[in-house]
């Protein structure tokens, strides 16, 4: 109940609740001794008539006033103010009719219920408040102050961003001592017997409000002789008479000067009427309450009471420029002619460039001021180490609570640098962290922070080159261009690009708005980088070969075709749910030690992804080689030989299809693994005719190792299983058409380890041939092409290496197709035998479609 109270009197003056509970029971008082309500009621039937409408128009006015709503609401409210001042009228007016003896034991029952009624509701709402109290002081805001982000004393929700509050402070984080303590010694040598003004000068931003804010806490701290007058704000007001009334009053007010409202406000339209022109209302009424209408006379007064109270009053005045502009001249007048009381010292904070804009516009000379401002203290620039200091703590510890690691923080850098040459103060700093980093560390977002960090930054401070940069892409994707049509097609002819694109930066970064932004344009965009060092943006050969890919396509960055444009749309692709599925897939297989877990999870794995985008996955894949510990490279490399066949087998346009790309990631886990894992896994692909050409493919990666990963001695043991499997299936003559074994170019992988003695393998091809695998045989001929249209044809140097012509025929003779596919690959070699061309003279058959053949 005493929370209650405390909150009930905070903005309810006790003595006023006081005042209106005496005049009620005044009231009742009076009433009931006058016996008015039983006086008037001649009739006894009409006095129930009486109470029950009056008590009905209590509640429909409860009802309209909404009391029920009111009731529930958690802060104090009219509700407590009309309860607590009725359950004391009651009380007063029991009390005083006791004393009269006139309390009858109706009234008693009637005053009891009442007061107890008011005591219940009093009761529930003092319960009320204290859980929503209670629930209140458990709240924790997420706006800090920049101080608390530079010590790093505060701590972070999960999904909760970290944003920073723009008021007024009254500590100093940019080293500015002397400046504070300058202003501070001038006030205390300052004792003018009559005004004395002191101008604080500095641009917008430049910490002039913190600095007067330090100087009146250490005011506050050390001397007690001075009125300080620190609430004004000519911002506030839009015309001039309300200007000059509040700053009038606050004077009169906070020096101590006893004059009511009334007399105060007399005085100042006796003082405005030479100010505006303002004519004198109320004459008599002034004269019969004997107020001066001399203006010296009042002046006089005023001063006499400053003078001898003993005490010295200083009146801050902020934010000057940003007030209307004849609000402005009007201040500046009233400091120096109409408010110059004695003992004053003002002290006026502007930024001098704007009040000299100001004047400009007005006509008036700024050479004025000297009459005004006695001393002028001027604020210097920041000093820009000490600020890039404070900007770097400041978002390391945002970094640290946001989750990013320590090795990880000079990554930003470059943000810090861009905002020191651009010279941005603290107030441009606390608008990027709370529009740009809470977005970046907040928002749901698989992007690169950093790349989306300096993006967003731009975006905030100089819109018109985002969108240059969102508009012009192909000047800075670099990486996986062929997601992106213009950009890949645009790129073909590098000469003309890099002349265009020299062209282009040095029009864009030249610009005086865009210049300094070049630095944090190099660091996400390589094309930016090498224009910076003078090089072309693009050369001769694959670009893969800056080494970047891997960390471009691991992180997400925004020079990648695949993610250019989720940098400006806030959306997600395919290339990011996959980049998050292979993520997954890694983290989980590295806590997993059993194969048969890992190839459930492989299985889960492939079946996530639809075959369309496995050359996607497993390029991804590829990269997180390094990420895996020796025993999930082990399993892996087993699991992918097992399941090398169900992964698509579709050609890739001037790339590696998604099993080429397997057989690199095999290749690549078999030189991360031990000797002895590596001697288990020969051992277990040993017998595995079917897989001829994977071996092959991996054999081919051992013989071709441009970055000499290949551990020793490796390369000859799968060389070996090579060849011995290859012998035992010409020497044993089996059958590798049979379905036990067949898979598309298993032939030609076994034909190849034959190539010195052709003989022997046309041999063994003769011996297997036969009416059941023909057309398996033919297949493995037949040569795929592909652009706009898919061209199937057969190569006879291609026949020649596996077989013969009149071998074919013979068993053909016999044979009918039995099936689409295998009458589409009769029809081909049909095509190939009559020498068939189609009108622009191609050989084959071709189709609008890729034809998925299964034997």
């Amino acid at each position: 109940m005493k929370l209650y109270l405390k909150n009930l009197t905070k903005n309810n003056s006790f003595l006023k609740l006081l005042k209106y509970s005496v005049t009620i029971s005044t009231f009742l008082i009076i009433v009931d001794i006058l016996n008015l309500p039983s006086k008037y009621l001649i009739f006894q039937n009409v006095g129930p008539i009486i109470f029950g409408a009056s008590v009905l128009i209590l509640v429909i006015i409860g009802l309209e006033l909404k009391f029920y709503d009111t009731f529930k609401m958690a802060s104090i409210n009219i509700l407590d103010v009309l309860s607590f001042t009725l359950m004391i009228s009651s009380l007063i007016y029991g009390v005083i009719i006791a004393l009269y003896n006139n309390l009858s034991m109706y009234k008693m029952i009637i005053l009891i219920s009442v007061i107890c009624f008011f005591i219940i509701i009093m009761i529930i709402r003092a319960l009320r408040l204290k859980i929503n109290i209670e629930e209140a002081e458990n709240y924790q805001t997420n706006i800090l102050d920049l101080k608390e982000i530079f010590t790093g004393d505060f701590e972070r929700k999960e999904d909760e961003s970290i944003l920073v509050n723009e008021k007024e402070v009254d500590y100093d984080l940019l080293e500015r001592d002397n400046i504070i303590n300058q202003l501070y010694s001038a006030i205390l040598r300052s004792n003018p017997n009559g005004k004395f003004v002191i101008s604080l000068e500095g641009e917008w931003g430049s910490g002039k409000t913190t600095i007067i804010n330090n100087v009146k806490r250490k005011l506050e701290k050390e001397n007690r002789n001075i009125i300080m007058i620190d609430e004004f704000d000519p911002w506030s007001y839009h015309d001039q008479k309300s200007l000059f009334y509040n700053m009038f009053d606050i004077i009169i007010r906070k020096s101590g000067l006893k004059y009511s409202t009334l007399a105060t406000k007399n005085i100042a339209e006796e003082i405005s009427k030479n100010i505006f022109g303002i004519p004198k209302n109320g004459r008599i009424f002034r004269s019969l309450f004997n107020y001066s209408t001399d203006i010296n006379i009042l002046k006089n007064k005023i001063n006499d009471y400053l003078k001898l109270c003993g005490k010295k009053v200083v009146f801050f005045i902020d934010n000057i420029d940003r007030a209307e502009n004849e609000n402005v001249v009007l201040l500046f007048k009233l400091v120096g002619n109409v408010l110059d009381f004695e003992r004053v010292t003002y002290i006026l904070s502007f930024d001098n460039s704007q009040i000299n804009k100001i004047f400009n516009n007005l006509n008036i000379d700024y050479q004025y001021l000297k009459k005004v401002i006695q001393m002028q203290i001027r604020v210097p620039k920041v000093n820009k180490s000490v600020l890039k200091r404070v900007f770097k703590k400041c978002l390391d510890n945002l970094l640290i609570k946001y989750g990013e690691s320590e090795q990880n923080l000079n990554y930003y850098n470059s943000i810090i640098e861009c905002m020191s040459r651009q010279n941005k103060d603290v107030r441009d700093f606390k608008r990027f962290i709370n529009s740009v980093v809470s977005v970046v560390f907040n928002e749901p977002s698989y992007l690169n922070k950093r790349d989306l960090m300096i993006i967003e930054y731009i975006r905030l401070y100089n819109l018109p080159l985002y969108q240059q940069i969102y508009q012009n892409r192909v000047y800075f994707i670099s990486h996986d261009k062929i997601q992106d049509g213009e950009t890949y097609s645009l790129s073909f002819n590098k000469e003309q690009f890099n002349d265009n694109a020299k062209n282009y930066l040095d029009e864009l970064l030249s610009h005086e708005n865009n210049s300094s932004y070049i630095d944090i344009l190099a660091e996400i965009f390589p094309y930016v980088d090498r224009y910076k060092k003078g090089q072309a943006l693009e050369y001769d050969g694959i670009y893969y070969s800056d080494g970047l890919y891997s960390e471009i396509t691991k992180k997400r960055r925004i020079c990648s075709a695949k993610y250019f444009d989720l940098y400006f749309t806030n959306t997600i692709n395919q290339f990011i749910l996959i980049g998050e599925l292979v993520e997954d897939f890694v983290g989980n297989l590295n806590k997993i030690k059993s194969y048969n877990n890992c190839l459930e999870l492989f299985n889960d794995f492939l079946e996530s992804a639809h075959p369309s985008y496995h050359k996607e996955v497993f390029e991804r894949m590829q990269f997180y080689i390094e990420d895996l510990n020796c025993s999930a490279c082990f399993n892996l490399a087993k699991i992918l030989f097992e399941k090398f066949y169900d992964i698509d087998d579709t050609n890739a346009f001037f790339a590696l299809n998604a099993q080429s790309r397997v057989a690199v990631i095999i290749w690549e886990l078999l030189q991360n693994i031990t000797d002895k894992q590596y001697n288990e896994f020969i051992n277990t692909i040993d017998g595995e005719y079917g897989k001829m050409d994977v071996i092959y493919q991996i054999l081919y990666w051992f013989k071709h190792d441009r970055e000499r990963k290949n551990k020793k001695g490796r390369k000859e043991k799968m060389k070996e299983l090579y060849k011995n499997m290859g012998d035992d299936i010409i020497n044993n003559c089996i059958d590798i058409y049979d379905d036990l074994y067949y898979n598309r170019d298993n032939v030609r992988s076994l034909c190849k380890l034959y190539e010195d003695d052709p003989t022997t393998f046309k041999a063994y091809i003769k011996n297997i041939i036969n009416e059941d695998n023909i057309f398996r045989l033919i297949y493995d001929i037949i040569t795929l092409s592909y652009g706009q249209k898919y061209k199937y044809t057969i190569k006879k140097e291609n026949l020649n290496l596996l077989t013969s012509e009149n071998e074919i025929n013979e068993v053909l003779k016999n044979v009918e197709p039995r099936t689409s596919d295998q009458k589409f690959i009769l029809d081909v070699y049909k095509n190939y035998k009559e020498g068939n061309t189609n009108e622009w003279g191609e050989e084959g058959i071709i189709t609008d479609e890729l034809v998925n053949i299964e034997l």
